[in-house]
């Protein structure tokens, strides 16, 4: 066998394998979903997870459906009004962090803890299920972050959204609080979610 002969062989090798992997490790459809209340930080959990995603060469693409404003109520909307229900359909890892909007806007019309808890039990469950009819796979739902304001209240969505997670298939509830005083507190619960991926 001559040398050009054996170059052609060893290329189409590489290629099927190359088609194999690909085949096997699909590359990764990644969303996350949000209000975006972060105490003024600039780079987040989902940033990490995107980079560790790169590193590995998982990642196919990221869809972010944030903004400092969204209450649970917007997101829910997004999914009729926008790609986000394609996006949904093509997603392999989705992350929601998002409540504390809801809590503060509720709070602002002088609503008791037990009506927000109330409200924000009804909204989310909408959302799950609504959720639920375009994507299929594991949901990671992020504790609230609890400092500064209502702590309260806080508490008490976080340990809704724990019940939540028990109750509904596939629905994980990533602590977040016991992280405040590590640091970097975003890289730290990114490291958490990986942890969740690699299972």
């Amino acid at each position: 066998m001559n040398r050009k002969v054996k170059l052609f062989s060893l290329s189409l090798f590489l290629i099927v394998i190359y088609y194999i992997y690909i085949n096997v490790n699909p590359p990764i459809e990644y969303l996350d979903l949000g209000d975006n209340y972060k105490e003024n930080r600039t780079y987040h959990y989902y940033d990490y997870i995107t980079n560790y995603l790169r590193k590995k060469n998982k990642l196919k693409n990221f869809n972010n459906y944030t903004s400092d404003d969204y209450l649970i109520e917007d997101i829910y909307n997004e999914i009729s009004n926008s790609s986000l229900k394609k996006d949904l359909r093509e997603a392999k890892i989705l992350t929601i962090s998002i409540g504390k909007n809801n809590i503060l806007y509720l709070k602002g019309k002088g609503k008791s803890n037990k009506e927000i808890k109330n409200s924000i039990k009804t909204n989310i469950e909408e959302l799950i299920k609504e959720i639920r009819k375009y994507y299929k796979r594991d949901i990671y739902l992020l504790e609230i972050e609890n400092k500064n304001t209502y702590q309260d209240v806080t508490n008490d969505i976080n340990r809704l959204y724990r019940k939540e997670a028990k109750r509904i298939p596939k629905l994980y509830y990533i602590e977040t609080n016991n992280l405040l005083e590590k640091g970097p507190y975003e890289k730290e619960i990114s490291k958490r979610i990986i942890k969740k991926l690699e299972k």
